[in-house]
């Protein structure tokens, strides 16, 4: 085996870390977007940065950490402390880190910076679309006459949950909604509401609210034939 072969065993070990980390990182990635309907992680350039630092950080912790240009025993141990590294990155970020005398803030100094340059990129490639969308549904919901059917569906949704969210608080921000007398303050309400609507159900939930096939053509064009088929 040549000596870069000799160390893909190690590279693969220090993997692991990387690949977890950016497991769990994507549920507040995803959180954080939820607003984006236009959210295309494998097509905007700042995921990819984003994804790059989420593996690149616990993998080089790891990697000093556990000291691997000393080249270890690869064994169950170490696979483990792996796999620990991995799902416990964030709170590691939370810590102090210790070399030497010297105390290290790893999240304040290295991982926020550069995680925000990752956020801005995604904010500049996604904010305008975005923008243009949820200004032309609120026009929409301005102008309807009856908005009932979509609250009904809205109630339905929001109630099938695997895991219960108590702090979203749906069901009396939906009651709030339907009882709303001034329209403005209930478009706002239900605009709240649609921005926590799955990205892939949003095309069928504004179709209930009765907007307009220009808007959901110009916005869905794919989604909305596929949707029309069904």
């Amino acid at each position: 085996m040549t000596d870069w072969g000799s160390w893909l065993p190690l590279v693969a070990i220090a993997a692991i870390p990387g690949l977890l980390n950016i497991l769990v990182a994507s549920l507040d990635l995803d959180e954080k977007c939820r607003e984006l309907p236009f959210f295309r992680p494998l097509r905007i350039p700042g995921v990819w940065l984003w994804a790059l630092i989420q593996f690149l950080l616990p993998a080089g912790l790891f990697w000093g950490t556990f000291d691997l240009n000393a080249r270890p025993a690869i064994d169950h141990i170490l696979v483990l402390q792996a796999i620990l590294t991995g799902l416990g990155f964030v709170t590691i970020l939370n810590s102090e880190i210790r070399i030497g005398a010297e105390s290290l803030n790893l999240k304040a100094y290295l991982y926020e910076p550069l995680v925000k340059i990752a956020f801005w990129l995604i904010e500049s490639d996604q904010k305008g679309k975005a923008a243009n969308f949820w200004t032309d549904v609120k026009n929409e919901l301005d102008t309807m006459g009856n908005l009932p059917a979509g609250l009904d569906y809205l109630e339905q949704y929001f109630t099938i949950v695997v895991d219960p969210q108590p702090d979203k608080n749906y069901a009396a921000r939906l009651k709030d909604a339907v009882e709303m007398s001034d329209r403005p303050t209930q478009v706002r309400a239900i605009m709240s509401l649609l921005k926590e609507v799955n990205r892939k159900d949003l095309v069928y939930t504004l179709k209930r609210f009765g907007c307009t096939e220009q808007l959901l053509m110009t916005y869905f064009p794919h989604d909305f034939r596929r949707r029309s088929r069904k």
